[in-house]
């Protein structure tokens, strides 16, 4: 079994920080939703989307609201890879809210759909 995905810069609990890479396999991933919002402690915050090293996609990011990314992979068969830059992080540490000395810049959920199944 392969893996469906890879994602470089995305903490086990959801969390990315200043830059991530997402690399959708084709054969086991034919498109994905990729949902994204940002927190109170960076309530105006926005992120770029590239897609194979092309900006495609610019979205402000509010405190609150979900925006959602809908993500295909290419059709000649090569892996897909999305990179997101967000702009503005945060460590909570030097905000006090607790320990976590890492630097966060959103939350994201990810949806992934395999490939419709030819009929045998």
């Amino acid at each position: 079994f392969r893996s469906r995905f890879t994602w470089f810069g995305k903490y086990p609990d959801g969390w990315v920080g200043k830059q991530s890479r997402l690399t959708l396999y084709p054969k086991y991933v034919a498109n994905a939703l990729l949902h994204m919002s940002t927190s109170k402690y960076n309530p105006h915050n926005s992120v770029v989307l590239f897609r194979d090293d092309v900006a495609v996609e610019r979205v402000v990011l509010s405190e609150g609201k979900e925006h959602t990314f809908n993500l295909r992979t290419s059709t000649e068969g090569a892996p897909t890879v999305y990179r997101f830059e967000v702009e503005d992080t945060f460590v909570p540490k030097k905000l006090h809210v607790n320990n976590d000395s890492r630097e966060l810049g959103a939350l994201v959920r990810l949806e992934p759909f395999a490939p419709k199944q030819e009929p045998r």
